[in-house]
């Protein structure tokens, strides 16, 4: 049976005459949904969030190097394929993703990739051709072997980490503008959306939301790609962002555009932090307000901190969200 959501997008398809996307919205069984613990690249079967039942799935969250320590090298992919495993023996989704700009492989730069030095590290221009050739490689090589078996990626190469920021300074946005600046981001989001569209057929690719820059044109970049993306691929593009708290709202850019694009694209977020701070940021209220924040926006997954998630306390208050969840998804019968 197609769900209320599947039904919007394939209506979304129709009306911008997508026979691809409609085809693979039909095909399309991934709709992660519910509440995600958020791990590291390392996971084990001790784990509680393998048998809290108030936890739906989990992200594993490694590096481009983690699985590829040398460019044009061989894959080890036995840090996601563990947290895989793990999930369908416990009944689990989940997702995963690859930080591209601050976890390159050894070799990148000596195989013609330009690198760009910001305040917070030395980095691949993301829109370099071998970063991008190389990249759309391990993308590919991803795609053969998770795709369907995952229920999404977070996309890396977008941004610093996951997120799609690169430049947070001035001198930064002033180092990128020498290489070709938001229009060289736009055209890098763009391709990087298609490697996955390419790679996951049958899973959700997930776009997580930040300004390229930090001023008002980085705002201006991200909407337009985003808007350009998200009718592309129906049910399949999909955006979250890795801010929410008790007070997020809809006058943030990346918020509005996870409750513009709810009804027909899978959408998420991030908590900010867990509820004991971090590196000087807060929830800026109670765990209870900021996951009712997320139902506000449209969220069909909330990723939440396992000091949260995996707390007994809430368990009742994560189990009553996630019902939420699962109707904003269309997934209201399928816990």
């Amino acid at each position: 049976m197609i769900s209320k959501f599947q039904f919007k997008s394939l209506l979304l398809a129709l009306a911008l005459g997508q026979t691809a996307a409609i085809q693979a919205a039909l095909g399309q069984a991934k709709s992660p949904h519910g509440i995600f613990d958020i791990l590291s690249d390392t996971v084990s079967d001790s784990q509680p969030c393998w048998t809290n039942p108030a936890i739906d799935g989990v992200r594993w969250r490694g590096g481009w190097n983690r699985v590829q320590r040398k460019v044009d090298g061989p894959y080890d992919w036995s840090g996601p394929d563990a947290a895989l495993t793990l999930a369908q023996r416990h009944g689990k989704q989940i997702g995963i993703s690859f930080v591209a700009l601050m976890a390159p492989p050894e070799g990148l730069e000596a195989a013609g990739c330009k690198f760009v030095q910001l305040s917070y590290g030395k980095v691949p221009w993301v829109n370099d051709p071998v970063f991008l050739a190389k990249w759309s490689d391990f993308i590919k090589a991803a795609g053969a072997r998770y795709d369907g078996k995952v229920d999404y990626v977070a996309m890396g190469g977008l941004g610093r980490v996951i997120e799609s920021g690169i430049g947070r300074r001035p001198s930064d946005m002033q180092a990128l503008d020498a290489l070709g600046g938001l229009a060289g981001w736009e055209s890098a989001a763009k391709a990087i959306t298609e490697a996955h569209a390419m790679a996951f057929q049958r899973t959700p690719f997930i776009f997580t939301a930040a300004k390229p820059y930090n001023k008002p044109a980085g705002r201006d970049a991200l909407e337009h790609v985003i808007n350009y993306l998200a009718p592309k691929y129906p049910k399949r593009f999909g955006i979250m962002n890795c801010s929410l708290n008790a007070h997020s709202r809809t006058g943030y850019l990346p918020n509005e555009l996870v409750q513009k694009w709810s009804s027909t694209n899978p959408c998420g977020l991030q908590f900010l932090t867990s509820t004991h701070g971090f590196k000087g940021h807060s929830m800026g209220g109670s765990l209870a307000e900021a996951l009712d924040a997320g139902v506000r926006l449209g969220a069909h997954w909330i990723e939440i901190y396992s000091l949260d998630g995996d707390n007994p306390a809430n368990a009742n208050l994560l189990r009553g969200i996630s019902a939420k969840l699962r109707g904003a998804a269309g997934q209201e019968d399928n816990p």
